[in-house]
């Protein structure tokens, strides 16, 4: 169930590529040389721009403030602990708990995506 469809619009492809942006590991000069680039070459390039609607950047918010709350055994991070949620939704005074919980299981299940990507 995702609850912004019921409002009339998907995040979860922003918050994905919020995500995905978030984790992107920088190339290092070698690899951009293998293919005939320069860091000189991204220069003027401008960032992309995400914008969300309040709820959403609530969402974003808690998401990022529980950045150092990943569970993680010996083949790495595998969830975050979520004893932590309701504090962060009392300090970002969450309206919707139910919403931004969806939110962030999205942000959470790209974010494992993107560390475990080889």
């Amino acid at each position: 169930l995702n609850l912004h469809s019921s409002v009339g619009w998907l995040p979860s492809k922003k918050l994905k590529r919020a995500v995905e942006l978030l984790f992107r590991r920088t190339p290092t000069d070698a690899e951009l040389e293998a293919y005939g680039l320069t860091r000189e070459d991204y220069d003027n390039e401008d960032p992309e721009i995400l914008q969300f609607d309040e709820e959403t950047y609530q969402s974003w918010e808690v998401f990022t403030a529980m950045q150092t709350q990943w569970r993680s055994a010996g083949a790495g991070a595998y969830g975050l602990d979520y004893n932590v949620l309701p504090m962060l939704f009392r300090i970002y005074k969450i309206d919707c708990e139910e919403m931004a919980l969806n939110d962030v299981r999205v942000m959470e299940a790209e974010a494992l995506k993107q560390m475990h990507k080889k």
